[in-house]
């Protein structure tokens, strides 16, 4: 009590009020005496000051509260590395019960404090992509206080970011459940919002009897380029107004994951989020990205049915689902399928924000990449986001201009990814192979750092096969000493990448493999449909199961189109080197049959 009253002092009276209040004022001061010396037994003459009619700590004495203290203001993460529990946890005084009022308003205080700590250091893990610290504080602050809507707002949304769609929604019953349960009180309009918008994302399903710990890798040495990307979208939906968000790397460098994370907490913050995912045939269709994006759930965004009948024409008169979705709307004249394009993100942002999602939009048609300039133009006045993700190098006009105009004539930020150092690559071993002698790790830290060429997409599919026993002694480094990473990529690989995609190819099951060698044969985007024709696994509910578990592992990525390979390279390796030539030959002819 000394302890946490300001200055360490407190009145006689008001100690043996709340201590001895049930006993007369003689018995209770001899108890407080007696108290009293047992401390300067314990502590030292000195410690206490009980000259006056106030008592005092005086003693230099530093606790985990008054560390929290000076921390909890400017750095919430080192605040929240101190709360290990309760105020006093376990702490009572038989039979004192003014002080049991206290301790318990005490104890109320703190535990709001400190969920809030926590709450702010998982906020700060989410933006920087640390979805398993986010989690970590998040599920500790609801430990703290199970009917916290913060702390069950925080642990959804970390779920979320971590990729894990199930565990999201899971929090989010367990919570309202725990509400209607012990206060009879249904959830606040904020956690029901954010469920909602979890249930309205997409993510794969979770294989059965899956950790989920494989499900994404820490996402370090992208911090400050998520950081950046994250303040530019925040700005434009603050200001409503287009901005254009640019991601530029390497082969391997993590494009697509940062383009991700952006996607995902867009989804969090309610926002109609649209993605696609190019491929090398949509350089020959200068419409292939409007009618991508249109096929990837924007028909049932809201506010997209007030869009002219004209708009809803043009997608219905190309796209099935569009015709399926509005049967009633005049066919005689639709629109220019750009023109319409325009018009129903117009009328779905007068809804909500809008985020576009492209990845790898230089292997768009150029007359198309370069309408987008055009495009965000006449979106002024509304939040819509164009996110892309080009590769370095790509040497397109278009895709200068884009780079050009990026946070120039255009709203938004370019931000370029670059190779990993070794310290990252020691922060990754660090972060996935905790249980490891520190040698260990430093070692396999420098190897990584030898064989990816600071590749995040390279080194951390090698460490999680090494995490499943893949030895890389005896393989010869890589890249060649004289080589840089983009010359030698993607060929000849490094041989612990091509090992260890062996070895994570022979932990799918029977479906798997024979999906995702089909795949790898067949042209892009493929269904779910034909790639289940070509191999014989066409039971829906067994396919579909073969595909989420394939799509859990990254091995594949789906948008409104069908699937695609994220890593070309690892798609020709599967192909080239995991196929015999016969079983190549048999496949085509299964191909050919099923056209």
């Amino acid at each position: 009590m000394l302890w946490s009253a300001p200055e360490r002092r407190r009145s006689r009276d008001q100690l043996v009020g709340l201590l001895w209040s049930e006993t007369t004022d003689r018995a209770a001061r001899h108890s407080l005496n007696e108290a009293l010396r047992v401390i300067r037994r314990a502590a030292g003459g000195d410690a206490i000051d009980a000259s006056s009619d106030s008592i005092s700590w005086v003693t230099p004495l530093q606790l985990d509260t008054h560390a929290f203290n000076a921390l909890e203001r400017d750095d919430s993460e080192a605040a929240a590395s101190l709360i290990a529990g309760s105020f006093c946890e376990g702490f009572a005084v038989p039979g004192a019960q003014e002080f049991e009022r206290w301790l318990t308003a005490e104890r109320d205080r703190w535990q709001s404090r400190s969920v809030d700590a926590l709450v702010r250091a998982a906020a700060l893990a989410e933006d920087r992509g640390d979805a398993r610290g986010a989690r970590s504080l998040a599920e500790r602050a609801v430990v703290l206080n199970d009917h916290s809507d913060v702390a069950a707002q925080a642990a959804i949304r970390a779920y979320w970011i971590g990729g894990d769609r199930a565990g999201a929604l899971a929090v989010a019953e367990s919570y309202r459940v725990r509400m209607e349960r012990d206060l009879g009180v249904g959830v606040d309009e904020r956690t029901a919002t954010l469920a909602a918008h979890v249930a309205r994302g997409r993510a794969p399903a979770r294989p059965a009897n899956h950790s989920g710990e494989e499900r994404r890798s820490p996402l370090i040495g992208r911090e400050a380029a998520l950081t950046v990307l994250l303040n530019g979208w925040r700005a434009v939906t603050a200001t409503p107004g287009p901005a254009l968000l640019v991601i530029t790397g390497a082969g391997g460098s993590g494009r697509s994951r940062v383009l991700d994370e952006l996607a995902s907490r867009a989804v969090l913050n309610g926002a109609t989020v649209v993605t696609m995912r190019a491929v090398d045939v949509d350089a020959t269709d200068e419409y292939a990205a409007i009618a991508s994006l249109a096929i990837s759930g924007l028909q049932f965004a809201p506010g997209v049915s007030a869009a002219p009948p004209g708009a809803l024409a043009a997608f219905a008169a190309r796209i099935p689902a569009w015709a399926e979705r509005f049967p009633g709307v005049p066919m005689g004249e639709p629109m220019a399928l750009r023109d319409a394009f325009a018009s129903v993100i117009r009328a779905t942002a007068d809804e909500r924000h809008v985020l576009l999602a492209i990845d790898n939009a230089d292997r768009l048609h150029p007359d198309e990449l370069g309408w987008f300039t055009a495009f965000l133009r006449a979106m002024a006045g509304l939040s819509v986001t164009v996110a892309l993700t080009v590769q370095t190098g790509a040497g397109s006009v278009a895709v200068d201009e884009l780079l050009r105009r990026a946070g120039r004539d255009i709203p938004g930020a370019t931000v370029r990814l670059e190779p990993l150092t070794l310290a990252d690559l020691r922060q990754l071993v660090n972060a996935t192979t905790a249980d490891w002698p520190d040698e260990a790790r430093d070692r396999l830290a420098r190897r990584l750092w030898a064989e990816s060429a600071g590749s995040p997409a390279i080194a951390v599919d090698v460490l999680q096969a090494v995490q499943h026993g893949l030895a890389l002694a005896g393989m010869a480094a890589w890249p060649a000493p004289d080589r840089t990473f983009d010359a030698t990529l993607p060929a000849p690989l490094p041989e612990p990448l091509v090992a260890a995609t062996r070895v994570a190819f022979r932990r799918l099951t029977a479906d798997g493999q024979a999906l995702l060698v089909a795949a790898a044969l067949l042209a892009e985007p493929f269904s779910a449909e034909l790639v289940g024709r070509v191999t014989g696994v066409e039971e829906p509910n067994r396919r579909d199961a073969a595909l989420d578990a394939l799509e859990w592992g990254h091995w594949i990525v789906a948008d409104g189109r069908g699937y695609t390979f994220p890593a070309r390279a690892k798609r020709r390796l599967i192909a080239r080197d995991l196929t015999t030539p016969g079983q190549r030959r048999r496949i085509a002819d299964r191909i050919a049959a099923c056209r």
